[in-house]
């Protein structure tokens, strides 16, 4: 008939877990974000940085374990929070994983290679990825190193901005547009021109 067809990429959305699979198969590629969460802290109570906190601030001001106050306060604690894979249902992914792409593109577009091989590229010219996005604050495993390579300064050192509505503040913008940035490269590299050299 002369007629085109386009894929959709998988069986949901966003695109990038293959209807929960890829988290099934690599639980490596579960999505990751920044959480935080307040802790009280009594006065005079020596804190201590609890194992798997990422950084701890009362207000703008990092908190380090030792730390004790004239008088109650209130701390909050920073950490990376992994989704719960359900056994049938898997998790959202991470796209800014290399291994998430890999794994999505063996259980999708190898897959559907195998049942229209010549027509890829001539019937089918494209396939078609949906709101395939990142988990804010996104998080991946080397973020912090790569972010301190690139822009010569430590995040972790200025989370609470992560969490705050734009203002007029140029500094903190700046963190802000560093931070995003850096994340738009990686879901770049890791996995829109991942799908798109496949």
């Amino acid at each position: 008939k002369g007629m085109y067809m386009w894929l959709y990429d998988e069986g949901g959305w966003p695109s990038g877990g293959a209807a929960g699979k890829v988290s099934l198969v690599e639980p490596k590629t579960v999505s990751k974000r920044l959480e935080r969460r307040s802790v009280p802290l009594k006065k005079g109570e020596i804190y201590s940085v609890p194992k798997g906190v990422k950084a701890v601030f009362y207000g703008d001001k990092r908190i380090f374990s030792g730390a004790s106050f004239e008088t109650d306060v209130e701390l909050m604690e920073y950490f990376i929070k992994t989704s719960d894979i359900d056994p049938v249902r898997g998790a959202r992914t991470d796209l800014s994983e290399k291994l998430t792409s890999e794994t999505f593109i063996d259980l999708t577009h190898e897959r559907y290679k195998e049942y229209i091989g010549d027509y890829f590229g001539k019937t089918v010219p494209f396939m078609f990825t949906d709101e395939a996005c990142l988990m804010t604050p996104s998080f991946c495993y080397d973020f912090e190193e790569r972010f301190k390579e690139k822009y010569g300064y430590d995040i972790t050192d200025y989370f609470p901005i992560l969490f705050k509505s734009q203002g007029d503040n140029d500094a903190e913008n700046r963190v802000r547009i560093d931070y995003f940035s850096l994340c738009g490269e990686i879901f770049d590299e890791n996995y829109l021109k991942m799908q798109a050299a496949w």
